[in-house]
């Protein structure tokens, strides 16, 4: 009888001991995944700002489509004109409206990001730039 109650209690250290391999080795498991997600995730974000830098620095013309590859995306930035407005102003005679000396043009912006010929990510941003407006 002692010795089935040894027994018995072997077998269950045993269960405790098997189950918390398990969890630590899942949990383990799971940190592992969840740090090559969080790298995967820094890189593509990292390039998408780099890009919307570059696109701010490049003077755009009217549609562009920039192609190229950085940090192993392979990357498209497709800008098309959305609106082009004179600035507010006011004439000698007291008209107010979209008079003025400048040209604002508004650019919608489409950043896509493939990798191996899958498109990873896209992302949409405006861009606006600014021109001496003709008379």
């Amino acid at each position: 009888m002692r010795r089935a109650v040894i027994t018995i209690e072997v077998l269950i250290a045993l269960a405790i001991i098997f189950a918390a391999i398990v969890l630590v080795s899942s949990t383990a498991r799971s940190l592992a995944n969840f740090s090559i997600r969080k790298e995967r995730y820094i890189d593509r974000y990292v390039t998408i700002l780099s890009l919307a830098e570059k696109l701010h620095n490049e003077p755009l013309k009217r549609p562009e489509t920039l192609k190229g590859t950085l940090n192993g995306y392979d990357y498209t930035l497709d800008c098309r004109l959305a609106e082009s407005r004179k600035t507010y102003g006011t004439d000698e005679f007291g008209h107010a409206g979209n008079i003025g000396n400048f040209l604002v043009k508004l650019y919608r912006c489409t950043i896509r990001l493939e990798k191996n010929g899958d498109t990873i990510d896209t992302q949409s941003l405006s861009q606006v730039r600014y021109e001496k407006a003709t008379p």
